[in-house]
């Protein structure tokens, strides 16, 4: 970053980089060249002072500029102060709640700083993206979200948004890998459910309680225990989310 450039133009560069890089990783969720690109970005911004002190005074003047505030947050957030991260998010919503940037942003930084109010962090994924947009970024972590959630509303909306990311054009790679499990700290969660159908290559089971079938899948799982999966035979499972949609895992037969 050129030390001898205008802080006028020192903030319109990283207002425009950042909005750059939030549009492409919504649009290419687990591109690893993104990603980095991401990295990069924060640590040189965040390495120069000039550019800090720059993006902290634009922040002051206009705090409801989304990208200026997604960026500053996510400098704290690598300073390893999420919750300065997340005050200065919320700062900019005041002002700008519809804004899907910032409620993506604010989403991101509570499954950090409070990981069990699944609620709220539904509400603000609920307000990161509109049917059906290319934020499918944020249209993945709501649907995950939107699987565990007491709104009905929020189960049938998750289960839409799943079916409308299977049909994303990616690699298959990518829209299958496991982004997420149902954890409970850093302990995955348990279920129970019952196989309801075997496949050579997949299958359901019927998790007790909700009812809901639970994909499984041949690759995921040792040839011994597959051998074990059979139809009507009671399992455990834990319940992991890829781009694809709900995938049961670890399986046990015991």
């Amino acid at each position: 970053m050129n030390p001898n450039a205008p802080e006028r133009l020192v903030d319109e560069t990283i207002r425009e980089t950042e909005r750059v890089l939030l549009q492409s990783i919504q649009q290419h969720p687990n591109e690893q060249l993104f990603l980095q690109a991401e990295a990069e970005f924060g640590t040189l911004v965040g390495d120069n002072a000039r550019a800090l002190s720059a993006l902290e005074r634009a922040f002051e003047k206009n705090s409801r500029d989304p990208f200026i505030a997604s960026r500053l947050a996510s400098i704290y957030e690598r300073k390893n102060d999420t919750p300065q991260a997340l005050k200065t998010v919320l700062i900019a919503l005041e002002s700008n709640r519809g804004d899907k940037t910032l409620n993506f942003r604010c989403a991101s930084l509570l499954r950090k700083v409070a990981p069990d109010d699944t609620a709220r962090i539904t509400y603000h994924l609920r307000r990161s993206f509109v049917k059906w947009d290319n934020n499918f970024e944020a249209q993945f972590w709501f649907a995950r979200y939107g699987f565990e959630s007491d709104n009905p509303d929020d189960v049938k909306d998750a289960r839409d948004v799943f079916r409308a990311l299977r049909e994303v054009p990616m690699q298959h790679a990518s829209r299958v890998a496991i982004r997420d499990k149902i954890s409970r700290g850093n302990v995955s969660v348990r279920f129970s459910g019952t196989v309801t159908r075997k496949e050579t290559q997949h299958g359901f089971v019927a998790r007790d309680g909700s009812g809901d079938w639970i994909f499984f899948h041949v690759a995921d799982h040792p040839d011994e225990t597959w051998r074990k999966i059979l139809p009507r035979a009671r399992i455990s499972f834990e319940i992991a989310f890829s781009l694809a949609g709900v995938r049961a895992l670890a399986i046990d037969t015991a």
